[in-house]
């Protein structure tokens, strides 16, 4: 088997495993951006709230990250915010702030991360 070959068949085999787990398409979505932008799971639910609604609220967002009831601050969203732009930066992906009201991906920003999930899922 040559390399080209031994590549289609590992990305065949992980297409079945994944499929034979049942993950919903947000559940790959956060294993996706965890494994491939080395996203925490928390930050992994920002990215993926912030691809789904055009303009999500501070007080929203810290619902989508926040599985922790004892410790939910604003403040704590302020700093996921913080590293998930650092952690995306490096892809040329801007999170905006919308002052007073909370935070967007602009649609070429979401296309260019959805992009790059699904170049780097077709690498593994």
């Amino acid at each position: 088997m040559d390399l080209r070959d031994e590549v289609e068949f590992l990305r065949e085999e992980n297409r079945q495993l994944k499929e034979r787990l049942g993950l919903t398409p947000t559940e790959l979505f956060y294993v996706e951006a965890r494994s491939r932008l080395q996203l925490s799971p928390s930050l992994a639910r920002a990215l993926s709230a912030l691809m789904v609604v055009p303009l999500i609220k501070k007080a929203a967002l810290l619902e989508a990250i926040s599985l922790n009831w004892e410790s939910r601050e604003l403040k704590g969203v302020d700093v996921a915010i913080c590293k998930l732009r650092k952690a995306l930066a490096t892809h040329g992906i801007e999170v905006e702030t919308v002052w007073g009201v909370g935070f967007r991906m602009v649609p070429e920003m979401q296309a260019r991360a959805r992009l790059l999930l699904d170049q780097q899922q077709e690498a593994a």
